[in-house]
């Protein structure tokens, strides 16, 4: 008794988390017009991914952290500082999928400032990057069976 099973090729696409990584971004801001830094009021940093390509398994991207500095002058004026540092990473992909699409995300998880010297501050922000993929893949589907006595 033969039979004789019959084959659909269908291409899939489902979205995978590849990896989360951290880097870490250092800036030193100088104070506005040389004035003496008295205290820190506040500070936050915010990133984005700005580009994010494949090339075979390895996704390169890069991205840009805006960090933003609020204190007060020895003299009790009030001054903002803001600087944009820009990052850049890869992940190589090992496991041998086939990455159509990356999607990398970008978030803040900490925040250090401390002051270096009376007119020099030292920022430090932690960026955890989450890498996801569209993967696509050829499944092998079975459409019908024919064959005698075949139920």
């Amino acid at each position: 008794m033969a039979f004789e099973p019959n084959y659909e090729k269908l291409v899939t696409s489902y979205r995978k988390t590849l990896t989360t990584a951290q880097a870490q971004v250092d800036v030193k801001l100088s104070t506005v017009d040389a004035s003496e830094i008295k205290t820190i009021l506040c500070s936050s940093a915010k990133s984005h991914i700005t580009k994010a390509e494949v090339n075979g398994n390895v996704v390169n991207y890069n991205g840009l952290v805006n960090f933003q500095v609020i204190y007060e002058s020895v003299t009790g004026e009030i001054y903002g500082l803001d600087y944009t540092a820009e990052f850049m990473d890869k992940y190589t992909d090992e496991s041998g999928a086939n990455i159509f699409m990356p999607i990398v995300m970008s978030e803040v998880v900490d925040v250090d400032v401390n002051v270096v010297n009376s007119t020099t501050i030292s920022a430090t922000a932690i960026v955890e990057n989450r890498i996801d993929a569209i993967i696509n893949e050829n499944v092998s589907v079975l459409t019908s069976v024919a064959g005698e006595n075949v139920f």
